[in-house]
């Protein structure tokens, strides 16, 4: 497996908050759940998908253990906290950043022999809250939970 690599792919403010993880799968812990099990090398590894709501909060609205209500109660519109994630400059983030300078003044896009049809001035410049939503975003991986002699399953659920 070949893959590019990008210059400051992952933040150094998500490699910080990873280093303080303990409940994570490891390259050792997978390793010895490879032999535990005895998997072949033409396993396929399957990730459990994860729900948005468990990044956006989920709904606890009317469960217990409120400690701001008077009856311990989550009001109408309670969420939970989301989970984190480790957002990194992947090829969208950069694809994004190639358009910023093409549609900077003087860039590319601005040439009408090379671009005839193309407006610049009604494309938008991103900022840095606009390019951020462009990073890919990933979450830790908890354990390996299964193998069923053919597949390897791996959760991000503790």
């Amino acid at each position: 497996m070949n893959q590019t690599k990008i210059p400051n792919y992952i933040d150094q403010v998500d490699l910080d908050y990873i280093s303080t993880r303990n409940m994570v799968l490891t390259v050792k812990k997978l390793k010895e759940f490879i032999e535990e099990n005895k998997i072949p090398d033409d396993a396929k590894i399957l990730y459990h998908r994860i729900e948005d709501s468990y990044f956006t909060g989920s709904n606890i609205s009317g469960m217990r253990g409120c400690d701001y209500t008077e009856d311990g109660i989550y009001p109408p519109g309670s969420k939970a906290q989301g989970w984190n994630v480790i957002k990194a400059k992947g090829e969208w983030y950069h694809n994004m950043i190639r358009q910023n300078e093409k549609l900077a003044p003087g860039g590319e896009y601005w040439d009408k022999e090379q671009y005839p049809d193309l407006k610049p001035e009604n494309m938008k410049i991103l900022n840095e809250q606009e390019l951020d939503e462009y990073k890919e975003q990933y979450v830790m991986a908890h354990c390996c939970i299964n193998y069923d002699g053919k597949n390897v399953y791996i959760t991000a659920h503790y």
